[in-house]
């Protein structure tokens, strides 16, 4: 489920992808940064072979994309892959092509590149099936924890969560990294709504030095 996008492309390849990535997710209230780098889209035209001299060089076009998948709360890469194809070019090569109609998508090269990007989505859905759902503290009070996971996320009442503390340390070269520690304190959901919900210790006990930004864990 693809919640937001960024109006603005950026560089991965001259960023810190890992803390990009963590101040996105933050910013968007999101547990995964989806990062699509677009590589190639020549054309290449293949001359005939020598029994059809008559006819035109036939026109190939190129479609190569690179796809990262990052955990936004830690910033690590959960998947990187490189997806090609090419296929034939119907149109004229000086021909202005409108990207947004039915007539390039039902192409030869339109349909090859949602072929590509269909074997990009089930290659997503493989890597995170599995994964916890991670939501984040929103805010602290009165010993309920408002997270901004709720039931656009499949998040219903009694729903049990862990609950995960998180530390910043940093290396001599200024890099951060984010250690989570488990919390011995179980989560029970009491309130749900869209985006956010509430809650509370599962035995009423006391939510002690629980801050904005730690985070929860549903399996």
């Amino acid at each position: 489920n693809i919640s937001n996008l960024q109006p603005y492309s950026v560089d991965w390849s001259n960023t810190d992808m890992s803390l990009q990535s963590k101040t996105l997710a933050n910013k968007t209230n999101t547990q995964y940064v989806l990062a699509v780098v677009v590589k190639d889209t020549s054309v290449s035209r293949q001359p005939p072979g020598a029994l059809s001299f008559w006819k035109d060089a036939e026109a190939v076009r190129n479609f190569a994309f690179d796809l990262t998948l990052l955990n936004g709360a830690t910033g690590e890469v959960v998947m990187q892959r490189e997806y090609k194809t090419a296929s034939a070019w119907d149109f004229e090569l000086t021909e202005s092509v409108d990207v947004n109609s039915q007539r390039f998508w039902q192409s030869a090269y339109g349909k090859a590149i949602n072929d590509g990007i269909q074997r990009a989505v089930v290659d997503l859905e493989e890597h995170t099936m599995c994964e916890p759902t991670m939501g984040r503290i929103l805010a602290v009070a009165n010993n309920q924890l408002q997270i901004n996971l709720g039931r656009n996320q499949k998040v219903q009442t009694g729903d049990q969560l862990t609950l995960l503390t998180v530390t910043e340390i940093e290396d001599n070269f200024g890099q951060s990294y984010r250690q989570f520690m488990l919390h011995p304190t179980r989560l029970v959901v009491s309130q749900v709504f869209a985006e956010t919900a509430t809650v509370t210790s599962v035995d009423d006990s006391l939510l002690a030095n629980i801050q904005t930004n730690d985070y929860v864990a549903r399996q």
